[in-house]
């Protein structure tokens, strides 16, 4: 070989070398590119997603507080008419209480009055029998 034809194939080689690396190099930037581009867009719909979760989390939160209100209010209106209630309680109560008491007072009125009459009958009775006695005597 010449030296001619050596210099020209190591020309050659050197050519084919440096193709072979630029390739390698475009094809590594390409990759690189590629793989931040993938990952850039695993960022953003990963965020995406966290951000639709916490909007779930939220709305279910808001969702619970609001139950949690009204449940508070409707205790304190069950609460309020419990007071109500144990208000309205001791009123009949003391009315039963008051008319318990009417009642025994008017039901010993009544035994007073049922003895008072029994005695005056007996007196009459009594009265009647001694006035027969006399008539009955007075006309023998």
């Amino acid at each position: 070989m010449s030296t001619y034809a050596h210099m020209h194939e190591k020309d050659y080689q050197h050519l084919v070398y440096a193709s072979r690396k630029r390739r390698t190099l475009v094809v590594a930037l390409e990759t690189n590119e590629s793989e931040d581009g993938i990952e850039e867009r695993r960022k953003r719909y990963s965020q995406r997603i966290v951000v639709a979760i916490e909007g779930n989390i939220i709305k279910k939160l808001k969702s619970k507080e609001d139950e949690i209100d009204k449940i508070g209010k409707l205790n304190w209106a069950l609460e309020e008419r419990v007071k109500s209630l144990c208000v309205e309680n001791q009123l009949w109560k003391d009315l039963a209480q008051k008319n318990e008491a009417t009642a025994n007072t008017l039901r010993c009125n009544l035994d007073q009055v049922l003895a008072q009459v029994h005695c005056d009958q007996n007196q009459r009775h009594r009265a009647d029998e001694a006035l027969a006695g006399d008539a009955q005597s007075v006309l023998q």
